[in-house]
């Protein structure tokens, strides 16, 4: 036969639907909207499968929130099986958690806090409910997550690093207090290797002068020759102990000190060769810090320079000067002599070669500056920042 329509329209606008169980009509004048909201209730609270009253503030002890669960509902007689949830657990979620049709909620390993859990629904019509349920409690820390521990806690790690620095300033004086000691036993060796060597020598030569003269007492004039080599030995070993006093004297551990002691000791030896000695030298001279070591090696430098002026230069008159910057002293030694032409072999060129050991030595630079018949200059220049940190 023909096809027959499943439904049909009559002209006063009402449906008809066939079904087993006879006719279904609808009229669409008379279907209302559902714009009543559907209230919400919290059915059931478990954390750690420990029940709670979801009508009042829970206070839960620390070592809760492994595993919290939440059981909610709304009573919508229309439809129930359409209506749709959200939830939000405040102080966990950031937004809103489309639930669905689903009823229960689950949460694991909260940490401790004030928690507030609000749940919302909407009808088949989508009519939103917004006040909705909520339940709040409170998840108490234990001790160790409170902030008097972490107060506590920072305290004891600012005492034990505070601790652990005066521990390391210990150790710190400790090893300077070695270092020194160390370098006391070295300058202590080294006092007693030139008081060994240079006033033993000088003595035993005094003496034996002192008995060549008693042997010639009758020969006026050898005699006489004798004494005034056992003047100038004398002399030399005096120059000699003043040397050893001043170099273990602490009190002269500054720069001003060694330079009013080098261009004293400039004057006196030029002055008993034969050569004129003028000063140039800084009004003001800051006292910077030196270390012995320091001191005794600038020393010798000069020392040597004014030896090698006194035997090969021939110059009648020597400049002494010291200049300073903001990071350098520069201590120069200029002669009028006769020169010698740099990388020449000369008489005195191992006292070059020590003269710029020393300097090394002390973190600071030699320059030499020569030419036959134009005299020779030296600069020793060291840095002011190197001696401060000494």
């Amino acid at each position: 036969g023909e096809n027959q329509p499943d439904a049909c329209k009559t002209l006063d606008g009402r449906l008809w639907f066939p079904t087993t169980d006879g006719v279904v009509m609808i009229d669409p004048d008379r279907i209302t909207l559902n714009d009543l909201p559907p209230p919400l209730v919290i059915e059931e609270i478990l954390m750690d499968r420990l029940s709670l009253n979801p009508n009042h503030r829970a206070i839960l002890d620390p070592g809760r929130g492994g595993v919290f669960e939440i059981h909610y509902t709304a009573n919508s007689l229309v439809a129930p099986e359409k209506v749709r949830f959200r939830y939000c657990l405040d102080g966990c979620d950031r937004n809103w958690v489309e639930a669905g049709k689903r009823r229960v909620a689950y949460y694991t390993n909260l940490r401790p806090g004030n928690y507030t859990f609000r749940v919302i629904a909407c009808n088949n019509h989508g009519v939103w409910n917004n006040q909705g349920a909520s339940f709040t409690f409170l998840l108490a820390p234990h001790f160790y997550q409170t902030w008097p521990f972490y107060a506590l806690g920072s305290l004891l790690v600012v005492l034990v690093g505070y601790g652990l620095h005066w521990i390391r300033l210990g150790v710190v004086r400790k090893i300077e207090r070695l270092e020194k000691q160390h370098a006391l036993e070295k300058e202590r060796t080294r006092i007693a290797h030139e008081m060994h060597d240079d006033l033993g020598s000088s003595l035993t030569q005094i003496a034996l002068l002192s008995e060549l003269a008693s042997r010639d007492l009758p020969h006026a004039e050898r005699a006489g020759e004798h004494i005034g080599k056992i003047l100038t030995t004398t002399r030399e070993v005096f120059r000699a102990m003043d040397e050893i006093v001043w170099a273990v004297n602490p009190k002269h551990d500054t720069l001003s000190s060694l330079v009013d002691y080098l261009s004293k000791y400039a004057q006196d030896f030029l002055r008993t060769a034969g050569i004129r000695c003028r000063l140039d030298l800084p009004t003001n001279l800051p006292p910077y810090p030196l270390t012995t070591e320091e001191r005794h090696n600038l020393f010798l430098t000069v020392k040597e320079a004014l030896n090698n002026i006194a035997k090969h230069a021939a110059a009648p008159i020597v400049w002494f000067r010291v200049a300073l910057d903001t990071t350098h002293c520069t201590i120069s030694i200029e002669d009028n002599g006769r020169g010698f032409p740099l990388g020449s072999t000369r008489p005195g060129g191992n006292g070059l070669t020590n003269m710029k050991q020393r300097l090394a030595a002390i973190g600071g630079e030699f320059k030499l500056d020569s030419r036959p018949g134009s005299g020779t200059k030296l600069e020793l220049i060291v840095q002011l920042r190197q001696i401060q940190r000494h």
